[in-house]
């Protein structure tokens, strides 16, 4: 009954599986170091799941690197972007006060700039947090029939802000030096190798 049907995809499955524990060092037990089994990101097992199921491993290494970068990209973004609400928006509402004191020329522009980021902020929030396990199937459509300007805050949009890029260059900037400074204490060939148990 292992023919070409589903028992033949199980039986090969579960072979990969076999394949994958053997490359772990046995049955459910650590499986060494995060690249064993395969080199790259991905760990042995998904690999071996990925080959069994037809898919390219290399494709799918580069296609979860590039949702890592957008992902940092993302959260250094909405960083950026919170920072930027926290300080606007107090001016801004200061601003629109009839009694309140009189803005500086930089304020009146941070004033500005937060009431310019409001709309976009609260929409984009408001679609994140109500479509968020669907939101990249969700978005680009509602960006075909909306403007990105009224939807996306430019903070979270490197080509407009780049206050993110240059924080995630300084970001990895420090990692290559921590990874040096590692290296050079540790000397050539790194660490030594968790414990087994």
């Amino acid at each position: 009954m292992g023919g070409p049907g589903r028992g033949g995809a199980r039986a090969r499955a579960r072979g990969a599986r076999g394949a994958a524990r053997g490359a772990a060092g046995g049955r459910g037990g650590p499986a060494g170091p995060p690249d064993a089994g395969g080199g790259g990101g991905l760990p042995g097992w998904a690999r071996a799941a990925a080959e069994a199921a037809g898919a390219d491993p290399a494709e799918l290494e580069a296609r979860l690197e590039g949702v890592q970068e957008e992902s940092e990209q993302m959260g250094v973004g909405a960083g950026v972007l919170w920072r930027d609400l926290v300080r606007n928006l107090p001016l801004a509402a200061q601003e629109a006060n009839p009694w309140g004191a009189e803005l500086s020329p930089a304020e009146a522009k941070r004033a500005a700039r937060g009431r310019r980021d409001f709309w976009p902020s609260f929409w984009f929030a408001n679609i994140f947090l109500n479509t968020v396990p669907w939101t990249p199937l969700i978005l680009p459509l509602l960006l075909r029939v909306v403007p990105a300007r009224y939807i996306v805050p430019s903070q979270l949009d490197a080509e407009q802000d780049p206050r993110a890029s240059r924080l995630l260059a300084v970001r990895a900037l420090r990692e290559r030096r921590r990874a040096a400074s590692e290296r050079a204490a540790w000397g050539d060939e790194g660490p030594p190798p968790p414990p087994t148990i």
